[in-house]
């Protein structure tokens, strides 16, 4: 199964990017969850969302990307959106082209020509009915705990009160990813992000240009995107930019951040757009092996309160471990991503009044496999 989930890139003069958005997949004994909410700033003053995230897969391959838009730049997050969309897609592309491609083998023929037929419509069949069940039964669930889960207050108004609003949810049929036969290496998927960031960069200029008639300085955005085999472990991040990749044990301990492209300035902002993006691009592999239960992208209207606080490091175990904690606990993925939307978008933090935007991909527990394994996405 492919999973393609998150913020499509935006298309003027259509401006089509909401102000809240989630989305979610379970996948290779993984949780994937993506949320993403407005600012109260930007709600304050009208303005839109400038966050964006987009999570694809290949087989048991996937590519994650979060991005921030400069909040002086108008157009950014056309930027944003169109970063994420990019990132993801090109990272999948060189990838694939460096796996195996075994050659299709022509079925056997059927000697009983009623024998075929039964097999082809009895079975799928039967195999419909039960899907379209689950379906049934999911529906229900979401319908008596989504309501709950969503609803958010502006003033003593309700969410639905104040926004018109829209939205999808698609469901898959369950999958088995299919392992990995090639021999990646973690300087491949390194060389792969790299040149997805040049590929991106290259487009983002001439999406500027094409649609603008601007330059893409009018885009800026920052980015953050992993690539990590889910059977495997393999794998490589990259970053340029504010926020932060964050590898959690699922019990005590987290590594903030991964890697770090601010060093000589926490607060300054780089972006994929400008000409001398590659000097603050930090790209490394993803070597954590067994001890990474969680890996978390995040924009800065998350990272800032768990990296630059007081008691930094207590407060971003606690935290991280807190998410971790919800995630495994949900009833599913959907309820998952619903409770992580509704906490991005009402947690208060002084100072903090950014979008905030968060995708987890967590290691499912034993005891929670079973029951989430309906996969959707927005």
């Amino acid at each position: 199964m492919n999973i393609h989930i998150g913020d499509r890139a935006l298309r003027p003069p259509v401006d089509t990017h909401p102000d809240w958005i989630m989305g979610y997949s379970a996948l290779s004994g993984h949780l994937i969850i993506g949320a993403s909410a407005v600012g109260q700033l930007h709600l304050h003053k009208q303005l839109p969302r400038d966050d964006a995230f987009m999570i694809r897969s290949y087989d048991a391959w996937v590519a994650v990307a979060v991005a921030d838009g400069v909040g002086s730049r108008p157009l950014s997050r056309y930027g944003a959106t169109y970063a994420v969309e990019s990132l993801t897609a090109q990272i999948l592309k060189l990838l694939v082209a460096l796996l195996p491609h075994e050659k299709a083998t022509r079925s056997e023929p059927v000697e009983d020509p009623k024998l075929a037929l039964s097999q082809v419509v009895d079975h799928p069949l039967q195999v419909r009915r039960e899907l379209v069940a689950q379906m049934i039964a999911t529906l229900d669930t979401l319908s008596a705990n989504s309501a709950r889960h969503l609803e958010m207050h502006e003033s003593n108004a309700t969410f639905e009160e104040v926004h018109r609003t829209s939205g999808s949810i698609a469901w898959h049929r369950n999958h088995v990813a299919v392992p990995s036969k090639s021999n990646i290496s973690g300087n491949d998927c390194e060389a792969i992000i790299r040149k997805a960031f040049d590929l991106t960069h290259r487009g983002l200029q001439a999406y500027a240009r094409d649609h603008f008639k601007a330059d893409a300085s009018n885009l800026s955005c920052t980015a953050l995107v992993a690539l990590v085999n889910l059977e495997t472990g393999q794998g490589a991040i990259g970053q340029v930019g504010d926020g932060a990749i964050i590898v959690w044990d699922g019990e005590k301990e987290a590594w903030p951040p991964l890697i770090d492209s601010n060093a000589e300035d926490p607060q300054a902002t780089h972006t994929i757009t400008a000409l001398n993006y590659t000097k603050y691009l930090a790209v490394q592999p993803l070597g954590v092996g067994a001890r990474c239960r969680g890996l978390f992208l995040m924009t800065d209207g998350v990272s800032s309160d768990l990296l630059y606080a007081a008691n930094a490091e207590q407060e971003l175990a606690q935290r991280v471990s807190a998410i971790h904690r919800n995630l495994q606990q949900a009833k599913s993925p959907a309820q998952g991503a619903a409770g992580m939307l509704r906490w991005l978008a009402t947690f208060q933090s002084q100072g903090n009044w950014d979008d905030r935007t968060l995708v987890a991909i967590i290691r499912q527990e034993p005891d929670n496999a079973n029951r989430n394994t309906h996969t959707g996405q927005r």
